[in-house]
Formats: structure tokens, C-alpha cells, sequence
């Protein structure tokens, strides 16, 4: 910064400085700073998409949303066919909560840069938020994919097949996020709670395991028949000769049904039917993609770019 201050107070029309001025208190996180910068680096017409852009980027980390858009639109209406423009239109409309805007843009940059991870990951996010899980899982594993050492995506991944029941996968998903960032709290809490989760009880009948498959599926069969009995005066057949017939009087159903139905609602009587809380698929957001600096790239060369400042 004190190279690019010495070279603006010899010469402070220098408008590529002011730029990248802008563009190093940007990575200090003096954000308001680097705003001011911009606006002089375009009072010379230095880079002006570029400028916009950036402006853009430093406005939305102030929380200065609707002025954020205002300025990425103001640079795609200068370089419209600068993708990253686009993607940071999408990024302030994901952080805005307009979703399907959000979406729409991201696609348009995704049929440009299809390789960009960052953005697959906010299009399955912007789907988790739509609760249209197959289609963000396909997008999340697309992130995954490209960038697998990304803490976020894995953890992402993990939410989306905690979504889809994939249990076992979910918690691999975690586990990995854990592995690339021991700190990542919202992981570690996803996984301590989906381990100490217990199923409901058409979870546990239906879903955690074969054999509870056929005892649920045969004692389900069997409370239909009984239900299904009266109408067929109490005689049920099931196969060739054998049939099940309990008669016609209600006190002869009573019993098996009763039992049935308990088996069944076993899991939800002893308390086995928590479930947790729906997680978070958004611990953090993206960031906006920033235009490179402007030559000269180096501080040391702002002096010698001020003595000659065509």
C-alpha cells in the first residue's frame, strides 16, 4: 500500500494506480476504501469494466447489495462477453435470496465456464434451498468432481444425501470435509447429529436394513389382510389351499390387529422416532471474482510508470 501511495502523491492522476490501489484494500478488507479507489480509477477511464466490476465486489462485502448489482451491471453493459461479470450478478442474487434469478444466471455462466467448481456448488445450493435434491446433488458432485480438496462441497454433498436418506453416505461426506478442515464446526455437528439420530418407524421398518424389510413388509401384509377380512367373510386365501379364516366376529380381529399395529408403531412407542433437524446446506457464501490488476503489476513499477505516464 505504501508504494501505491508514494506513487499517487507524485503523480495522482494516475489512474492504472488507483486501480490497483483499489484492488490491494480489497484484499486488506478495507472495503469502503477501495470503492473510493475505483471511483477514481474510472473518473479517468482507467479499465472502467474492470473498475465497475471490482467497485462491485468491494460494495458487496460492505453489504451494499442493490449499489453491488448496479455496478456488475454497469460492467456487463460495458464488456458484456466477461463471464465473470455474470457470475457476480449471480453471487449478489444468492445473497439476496432471489433464487431463481440466482439460478438463471449461474447456468448462463456455467454454459461458458463449465469447469468452474465454485459454481456448480452455488447452483446445488440454490437447488438444495428448492428442495429439488436429485438435481443439486447432480450439480454438488459436478463441484466435487472438479475441486474433491474443497471442505464446503464435500460438506454440501453430505447435506444433499442426508436429504435423500444416502445415511451412510452422508456421513463419508462429512468425514471427508473433516479431513481437508478439522475446524469446520458445521460438519462435525452434522455428523454427531445424524450418528446419534434414530428413525422413525417407517425408517426403521423400511429403509435401515433388510431384515427389518421383511419383518415390516410381512407384518404390514398381514394387518391389511385382517383389515381387508370382513369383506370377505372373514376367509382370506393366500395360496392354493392355504387360506387364513378367522370368521366373521370382530373379537377375533381385535387381538391381531392389535399386535400388528403395536409391532409396527414399536420404534414410535419406546421414543425411537427423533429425527434432526433439517441441516443447513450454507455455512458460507462465494465470494465475487475480481478483475486482475492493471499493468504495471508490481508497486515497484509505479514510479517509473509516473515519470511516464503515457
Amino acid at each position: 500500500m505504501q508504494s501505491y501511495d508514494r506513487a499517487l502523491a507524485a503523480n495522482p492522476n494516475n489512474g492504472p494506480t488507483w486501480y490497483n490501489r483499489g484492488n490491494a484494500l480489497i484484499h486488506l478488507g478495507r472495503h469502503q476504501e477501495a470503492v473510493d479507489s475505483y471511483d477514481k480509477a474510472m473518473a479517468m477511464d482507467t479499465n472502467p469494466a474492470d473498475a465497475w466490476n471490482n467497485r462491485g465486489a468491494a460494495l458487496s462485502k460492505l453489504g451494499a447489495l442493490d449499489e453491488a448489482m448496479a455496478s456488475f451491471e454497469k460492467a456487463a453493459q460495458i464488456n458484456p462477453l466477461q463471464p465473470s461479470y455474470l457470475f457476480n450478478k449471480a453471487y449478489v442474487y444468492f445473497i439476496m435470496g432471489s433464487d431463481k434469478a440466482a439460478l438463471e444466471a449461474t447456468e448462463e455462466y456455467l454454459k461458458v465456464k463449465p469447469l468452474d467448481a465454485s459454481a456448480w456448488d452455488m447452483k446445488g445450493c440454490l437447488l438444495l434451498r428448492a428442495h429439488a435434491n436429485r438435481e443439486a446433488m447432480a450439480a454438488l458432485e459436478r463441484a466435487c468432481a472438479i475441486t474433491p480438496g474443497n471442505a464446503t462441497y464435500q460438506y454440501h454433498m453430505g447435506v444433499v444425501l442426508q436429504r435423500l436418506k444416502s445415511k451412510q453416505e452422508a456421513g463419508r461426506h462429512f468425514r471427508m470435509a473433516l479431513r481437508q478442515d478439522a475446524d469446520f464446526r458445521e460438519a462435525s455437528e452434522a455428523l454427531r447429529d445424524m450418528e446419534s439420530e434414530r428413525p422413525t418407524w417407517w425408517d426403521w421398518w423400511f429403509h435401515n436394513s433388510w431384515p427389518r424389510r421383511i419383518v415390516g413388509t410381512l407384518s404390514g401384509s398381514l394387518l391389511m389382510a385382517y383389515a381387508a377380512m370382513p369383506i370377505f367373510s372373514g376367509k382370506v386365501v393366500i395360496a392354493g389351499d392355504l387360506t387364513l379364516n378367522v370368521g366373521q366376529s370382530v373379537q377375533y380381529y381385535i387381538l391381531p390387529v392389535s399386535l400388528l399395529t403395536a409391532l409396527l408403531l414399536l420404534p414410535s412407542i419406546l421414543k425411537w422416532g427423533r429425527r434432526t433437524a433439517e441441516i443447513d446446506p450454507l455455512p458460507s457464501r462465494p465470494e465475487p471474482q475480481l478483475a486482475p490488476i492493471s499493468a504495471p503489476t508490481e508497486p515497484s513499477e509505479e514510479g517509473r510508470l509516473s515519470a511516464n505516464p503515457e
